[in-house]
């Protein structure tokens, strides 16, 4: 009987997984759905078939450039326009929305993801953002064709995710990079890299890299109230100086500023110095010493309770000179996965590789493609 009672429980355990698989697949299929071909021609051509006036924000030399880009292409556009203020003979930009424009965002004040974009979205108007036409840092993860041919490995990582939140969180991101329409994303209801489930506690051991100006350092040792380190490594000279400013101004002692940068083998390395976005590159000016967490943590003896990466797309060969220390010792991790276009999907399964009992969840923190995070941790 009990035996019976014990396989029948299987089976129902059995039809409940395979039945949440089944849902979570639909969810993932209906996104895909959803998401179009987005190339910035496609989008112009919306332009000329939906009979609305359109305009170029933007009166400057990329503005000028896709007003007669647009008129070339048959699409005549009516005007210019302006974010905060018009000048004489522009369009101001309260009747762009009430005459529902379709709008050309050429500002270089605002970056067309944040505030334009998302009163643009928000009252149904069609644009299309210059920083997404030209070549710039995030154009790839605008490739529908890129996300479709990774639809695989994409919907493996969306199966890691633990909770319902970071699965709609997940399908939001792929959803925005699809259509790039802001208001797909859901931000996160807590602040970056302080998940409910996933944060630093007093007595820690901390090491984060990518220290910036030790704002991030000093939030956590607060957190920690002053209990256990955060080893904070930051290989710009500048960006070390802010460190240890803002560390001794703060006056709290758990915070150890290192001046070496992370990689998955010890040495130098090319590294482009640009304050908030440096970054390790063949063409880079300067060059920096590199250590591996491996390294570091056998050579000081450590037993490390959590690590954050925020290394402008370094994440990837920093978590393969880590592998003993996230095996051996199962830290929490928070890292970041919006650098290069796959790192949503390939970190999480990487760390995953690396070591299977990590349950993930994922958080984004902004209304534009930065600051999204992969929290995972062994429990």
């Amino acid at each position: 009987m009990n035996c019976c009672v014990s396989g029948l429980d299987r089976h129902k355990y059995r039809c409940e997984k395979v039945g949440k698989m089944y849902t979570k697949t639909l969810e993932f299929i209906k996104n895909i759905a959803l998401g179009k071909k987005n190339d910035p021609i496609s989008r112009f051509r919306l332009f000329a078939v939906n009979g609305k006036k359109t305009v170029i924000l933007g009166k400057n030399q990329v503005g000028m450039y896709w007003a007669n880009r647009l008129k070339n292409m048959g699409i005549p556009v009516c005007g210019f326009c302006e974010y905060r203020h018009s000048a004489d003979g522009e369009i101001a930009f309260d009747e762009v929305l009430r005459e529902n424009y379709n709008v050309c965002i050429c500002s270089i004040e605002f970056d067309g993801e944040s505030k334009i974009a998302h009163e643009l979205a928000a009252n149904g108007n069609k644009y299309v953002d210059y920083t997404f036409i030209v070549n710039n840092r995030f154009e790839q993860h605008y490739n529908t064709e890129y996300i479709m041919e990774n639809l695989d490995r994409y919907y493996e990582a969306y199966e890691l995710l633990e909770d319902e939140d970071s699965g709609e969180s997940f399908l939001a991101l792929m959803k925005y990079r699809m259509t790039r329409n802001p208001l797909c994303l859901i931000k996160a209801s807590y602040p970056q890299y302080f998940h409910p489930v996933v944060r630093p506690v007093p007595g820690d051991v901390v090491l984060e890299a990518g220290g910036y100006d030790g704002e991030t350092a000093i939030e956590v040792a607060e957190c920690m109230r002053d209990r256990g380190s955060v080893i904070v490594f930051e290989p710009n000279e500048k960006n070390m100086e802010m460190i240890q400013k803002n560390v001794a101004k703060s006056g709290l002692k758990s915070i150890r500023p290192v001046p070496l940068g992370l990689w998955n083998k010890e040495g130098n390395l090319s590294f482009h110095d640009d304050a908030s976005a440096s970054i390790v590159m063949d063409s880079g000016e300067g060059v920096i010493p590199v250590t591996t967490i491996d390294n570091y943590v056998s050579k000081n003896k450590l037993a490390v309770d959590l690590i954050k990466l925020d290394i402008e797309g370094s994440e990837a060969e920093v978590l393969e000179g880590a592998v003993h220390t996230i095996t051996f010792y199962q830290p929490k991790l928070q890292i970041s996965v919006y650098h290069k276009v796959n790192d949503l999907w390939e970190l999480m399964l990487k760390i995953h590789d690396i070591n299977p009992y990590y349950k993930f969840y994922l958080g984004h923190h902004t209304k534009s493609i930065g600051e999204t995070v992969v929290y995972a941790i062994v429990s």
